[in-house]
């Protein structure tokens, strides 16, 4: 019923790529990352929109979660950001069209090369 879309979605739109959900067949990518230069991604701009004739009621969270979850950081605006690992929380009702997020990922030079696929988006709301 809530989604999370990847590929330039537009606010207010209904465009974008939905992410995929309990697999890895269409997951959010970022990187590669240096980390021996402890580098941070740039923001990747991420909708999220409701099923036609549904909306959310009160606060939504999202979670980053897994193994590097502390490795990611959440905005609503691009400019001001969550702490590394710290949800995010939209206050204003989701619709059936793009209420835009943005999330961004690091490395650190302790950290040995991979391809890691652990952390989620987990959502949290009420659906009316």
């Amino acid at each position: 019923m809530i989604h999370i879309y990847k590929n330039n979605p537009t606010a207010g739109g209904t465009d974008g790529s939905m992410v995929s959900e309990g697999t890895n067949g269409n997951p959010i990518i970022i990187g590669p990352l240096d980390a021996s230069k402890n580098e941070e991604s740039t923001p990747l701009t991420l909708g999220i929109r409701c099923d036609s004739g549904y909306a959310t009621a009160g606060n939504t969270v999202i979670t980053p979660t897994g193994t590097t979850a502390n490795m990611w950081a959440l905005s609503l605006d691009g400019v001001t950001w969550q702490s590394y690992g710290a949800p995010l929380t939209i206050t204003g009702v989701i619709n059936a069209t793009n209420t835009l997020f943005y999330c961004k990922a690091k490395t650190v030079n302790t950290e040995n090369p991979l391809n890691d696929i652990s952390v989620k988006f987990n959502i949290s709301t009420t659906i009316s």
